[in-house]
């Protein structure tokens, strides 16, 4: 267990002192498996979610990762009880596109 809270506290910092995505994807990884953190889905798809931003903001395969970033926007909208992506080119899920 202490090995495990040692990388937790090096991944998090290279994550949120560094800016380093591969950090976030691999943190966000955790809180969704429940590895070294409490379980937590929510919480690991806003890190994951992070990750792609920051790439994007870096110009490292950006539209690969606006479609990433759509796909975690969209389950955060249904694991905070958003509505459900239609599948339509109306749906919330075209709008974040749109908007990626």
């Amino acid at each position: 267990r202490g090995e495990e809270a040692e990388a937790v506290k090096w991944v998090r910092w290279a994550a949120e002192e560094k800016g380093c995505a591969q950090a976030m994807v691999l943190l966000g990884s955790w809180y969704i498996e429940g590895k070294g953190v409490p379980q937590d889905t929510l919480e690991g798809y806003k890190w994951v979610r992070r990750a792609h931003e920051t790439l994007i903001e870096h110009g490292v395969d950006v539209e690969e990762n606006k479609a990433w970033l759509v796909s975690c926007e969209a389950q955060i909208s249904l694991l905070i009880g958003g509505v459900v992506p239609s599948g339509d080119d109306d749906g919330p899920e075209a709008e974040l596109r749109r908007r990626a």
